[in-house]
């Protein structure tokens, strides 16, 4: 027969296994919402908590990601790819034809980079 406290035992055991899984799970569930609301389109975009560096292409009232993603649209509107990066147009393996395009795309930051960035903006007074 098995007595309440082996119940109990057992039953800490099992939350103790599972407690590795909720914290990747509540890891995983944290990273899909910001991305999705990095998508221009969302009813509450993610926003600039404070610029470390800004191009004047992004005006100074940029403050999400709706208004950075149209900030950088109508930038590369101004050019074509082929301004940045050259022709590329190709007939593939499958007989279909490619052609080289430019997105911009936002992601986390390299840490060393920010860094830099930060050191630079100190050493410059920004």
């Amino acid at each position: 027969m098995t007595t309440a406290l082996e119940v109990l035992k057992e039953f800490v055991r099992d939350v103790e296994a599972a407690y590795p899984l909720r914290e990747t799970y509540l890891r995983a569930k944290e990273v899909l919402d910001r991305e999705a609301r990095m998508d221009p389109g969302h009813a509450d975009p993610f926003k600039v908590k404070k610029w470390i560096r800004r191009d004047d292409r992004f005006p100074s009232d940029t403050e999400n990601m709706s208004d950075i993603i149209g900030a950088a649209a109508r930038a590369l509107e101004k050019s074509c790819s082929w301004d940045i990066v050259g022709e590329c147009v190709f007939l593939g393996e499958d007989d279909q034809y490619y052609v080289g395009t430019v997105e911009f795309v936002v992601g986390i930051a390299n840490p060393d980079y920010i860094k830099e960035l930060l050191e630079e903006n100190d050493a410059e007074g920004v």
